[in-house]
């Protein structure tokens, strides 16, 4: 998420980079006995690599991929399973797609624009042989700039747009409402919020930022948002996953990070909720937060599943891995695909049910987007 990555890119710049360690393990007494991760085979998730560039922005339950190829005149959104390629394609009169998120029906939300910036939020619905596109818009019925990050199976959808002065909103779009935007509440003294994940109860996840740092944040389906606070006074965090747990007693999970960017430090992190009945604000207790590999301090957890298992990256000075966080450990998924894949992993976007993960790597010196599946 370019939002997300602003914090790293601030501690990428500090003096001393801060490796996060086991002291933040002790600190969260919910932490489980470290289950071993499972191995994966793997599989592109999209065109076969050439000039054009690929990259998985989302996947829904069934292990469809959402993303798109991007070379340098265009960029097209394309739904992957493995019978197949659907490519969908660009809304009209833009020449640029960028895929975010994908639900069940295989719907996408997007960030489409005639050119790379400015782009502005799109929902695509499959019919037929096509695809219908949605231009989504902020209030007044204006066209502003933006993304549509997420969409559920109830075909309600999330993102952010810019208005006049530059300022980004967190915004939700229902369909039961016509697609009619409401900016989602924010705290006091909020400069800039953004949303980035949708769930399929309709809770959502994102962050708020005052001048001084920046906050994750929940937006629950009954009205009530909660502020999700860092592992320590003072730092900053940012949720870009969600998830509601169907299993007794219900709770909301919350994947994300949470650190200090200005001593160089940025960890995965988790935060559970239990859910409220009704509108109103509250403060989270601390998260999980899992400490980074060696020689990547910059974590961030951009998909979680039910059982708690989160799909994300961790970045060092010069290079990013995907990694998979199973119970407290985080573990770069370089380990845990066959050996001589020619497959180097960067970045896991996204993680179902049944385990799949969906991201970017290189595949033969080619950026590509990848499926792993559980063995």
């Amino acid at each position: 998420m370019i939002q997300i990555e602003r914090l790293w890119n601030a501690a990428r710049i500090a003096a001393v980079p801060a490796l996060l360690g086991a002291a933040f393990l002790s600190a969260h007494a919910a932490v489980a006995a470290p289950t071993p991760p499972p191995r994966y085979s793997i599989s592109l998730a999209g065109p076969a690599p050439s000039s054009n560039q690929s990259e998985a922005g989302g996947m829904n339950a069934q292990g469809d991929v959402g993303g798109n190829s991007d070379s340098s005149a265009s960029a097209q959104t394309f739904r992957f399973r493995q019978n197949g390629l659907i490519w969908f394609g660009s809304p009209q009169g833009t020449n640029y797609s960028f895929t975010y998120g994908i639900n069940d029906y295989d719907d996408v939300a997007v960030a489409a624009g005639p050119d790379r910036y400015p782009l502005y939020p799109y929902l695509g619905f499959p019919h037929g042989k096509g695809v219908i596109w949605r231009q989504l818009l902020a209030p007044k019925n204006e066209k502003l700039h933006g993304t549509a990050a997420a969409i559920n199976d109830q075909e309600d959808a999330v993102g952010y747009y810019y208005d006049g002065k530059n300022n980004a909103h967190a915004v939700i779009w229902t369909r039961a409402d016509s697609y009619k935007p409401r900016i989602l509440s924010v705290p006091t003294g909020t400069v800039a919020s953004y949303v980035y994940a949708l769930d399929n109860s309709g809770d959502s996840a994102g962050q708020s930022e005052s001048k001084t740092v920046t906050t994750a944040a929940v937006w629950e389906a009954s009205g009530h948002r909660d502020a999700l606070v860092p592992m320590k006074a003072g730092d900053s965090s940012a949720g870009s996953a969600v998830v509601r747990t169907s299993s007794q007693p219900v709770k909301i999970l919350v994947g994300g990070t949470s650190g200090n960017a200005k001593v160089g430090s940025m960890a995965a992190a988790i935060w559970t909720l239990t859910p409220s009945a009704k509108p109103g604000i509250s403060q989270s207790a601390k998260p999980l937060v899992i400490p980074s590999p060696a020689g990547h301090p910059w974590c961030v957890l951009n998909g979680i599943n039910a059982a708690g298992i989160g799909a994300g990256e961790c970045d060092s000075y010069t290079n990013s891995i995907a990694t998979v966080a199973i119970g407290g450990v985080q573990h770069n998924l370089n380990s845990l695909i066959p050996a001589k894949s020619g497959w180097t992993l960067w970045s896991a976007k996204a993680i179902n049910a049944k385990g799949e993960i969906a991201g970017i790597g290189s595949y033969k010196g080619q950026e590509a987007a990848f499926l792993l599946t559980p063995k």
